[in-house]
């Protein structure tokens, strides 16, 4: 018989990270869970730690890195649980939080994914260090602008419970979120239910945004809490832009590119026509202006745009799909 939960999780020479992640899953006071950890061709100890901190997983090695989506998706794909939970490696649980996930998806029937609220965490160099749990906010949900511009609500913010009340959002972030097979089947695409063409960065956002085209929604439960180790700005130096910017030039180059192109695509899979045309105002301003602000600062990060044309093509498909099966959520 099934677990309740399967806990899908993506590795990528994640041994630093991962075993504070699988004992916080050790300790959850929730049990009914089975684990899958797709590894995409790990070259450190990853696979390694996975066995001796949690045997009972399962553990799927790929010779190459498939991207965030295609190596969820293959995990969902073998799963049977009724709700699944996509899960960060370099996250952590604190105990409850798995439990009150499961208790709103069963409190919300039309909630097709529910995610917690998520502070960040810093660790040192070696994968025995102590975690730091801090009390600035990495997500709070997923908000989307009059321009059309996503963020993570609160991302920075000390967590001073301005962001304590449940609520449905736009999208959830996938670092750790709980989803409704009933409502994964529901937007399924042939085999994907995360678009691997996105490789990484925004598929979170696109996967909440077709559940809304099917009337699905996006929970936001603020009793779970989970800590994700995410770089970020300290609160005196949040409206800086030169920090700001010394932050995004120490991602590398292929990854900024990415985040730029997918900006667009999960836009044009998406949108709809008249969503669109009412949004302009605020979208050519927002557009232009990220376009130059990027030409002067990081001007190889544009390649983006031109890789987000080339791939058109292959989205146009799945964008007749959505609007074909389109309802208002």
């Amino acid at each position: 018989m099934s677990a309740a939960v399967t806990v899908s999780m993506v590795t990528w020479n994640s041994a630093k990270v991962i075993r504070d992640c699988l004992l916080s899953l050790a300790a959850q006071t929730f049990q009914d869970f089975s684990v899958t950890v797709v590894d995409n061709g790990s070259i450190d100890h990853t696979v390694t730690v996975v066995r001796e901190t949690f045997p009972p997983a399962s553990l799927i090695q790929k010779r190459r890195n498939m991207g965030f989506g295609a190596a969820h998706n293959q995990a969902l794909r073998i799963s049977r649980s009724p709700l699944v939970l996509c899960l960060n490696p370099d996250t952590i649980l604190e105990p409850s939080a798995l439990a009150l996930l499961v208790e709103t998806m069963q409190r919300q029937a039309r909630a097709g994914a529910v995610g917690p609220k998520l502070r960040r965490s810093r660790r040192g160099a070696s994968e025995f260090d102590l975690v730091e749990r801090l009390t600035a906010l990495d997500s709070t949900g997923i908000v989307r602008d009059r321009s059309g511009a996503v963020r993570d609500r609160g991302a920075g913010e000390e967590d001073t419970g301005q962001y304590d009340r449940a609520e449905p959002m736009f999208a959830l972030s996938a670092a750790c979120c709980l989803y409704r097979r009933a409502a994964l089947e529901d937007i399924r695409f042939r085999d994907e239910f995360f678009d691997a063409d996105f490789f990484m960065y925004k598929e979170d956002v696109d996967l909440s945004w077709r559940f809304r085209h099917r009337g699905w929604t996006c929970w936001y439960e603020p009793r779970a809490v989970v800590f994700h180790a995410r770089s970020g700005l300290p609160p005196a130096a949040r409206n800086s832009p030169r920090a700001q910017r010394q932050l995004r030039l120490a991602r590398p180059l292929h990854l900024r590119q990415r985040s730029y192109r997918n900006h667009f695509l999960v836009a044009y899979k998406n949108q709809p026509f008249g969503d669109l045309l009412r949004r302009l105002p605020w979208t050519i301003p927002y557009e232009v202006g990220k376009f130059f602000f990027l030409l002067g600062t990081e001007p190889r990060t544009l390649a983006g745009l031109g890789q987000a044309v080339a791939a058109l093509p292959r989205l146009w498909p799945k964008r007749q799909h959505i609007l074909r099966q389109r309802q208002t959520a």
